[in-house]
């Protein structure tokens, strides 16, 4: 009677290892997935914050541009105004 006992327990014992083990593949599988997405995610961002300092580049090379125009334009009216006069 005790063998059955330990023999029954020692059968449960090892469902619930199957079971775990399972499982545990399971959340490697997920683990491994997730990771996937993590470096397809930050190779995402890393491609955006690229564009985003290229665009901040252009974006101060066009202000720059503009004050230059804009300081070419004050020097032609001061010139055009002083030609009127």
């Amino acid at each position: 009677m005790r063998q059955f006992r330990f023999e029954t327990r020692n059968s449960e014992l090892e469902t619930r290892n199957s079971e775990l083990e399972t499982r545990n593949s399971e959340l490697e599988t997920r683990n491994s997935e997730l990771e996937t997405r993590n470096s397809e995610l930050e190779t995402r961002n890393s491609k955006l914050e690229t564009r985003n300092s290229e665009l901040e580049t252009r974006n101060s090379e066009l202000e720059t541009r503009n004050s230059e125009l804009e300081t070419r334009n004050s020097e032609l009216e001061t010139r055009n105004s002083k030609l009127e006069t």
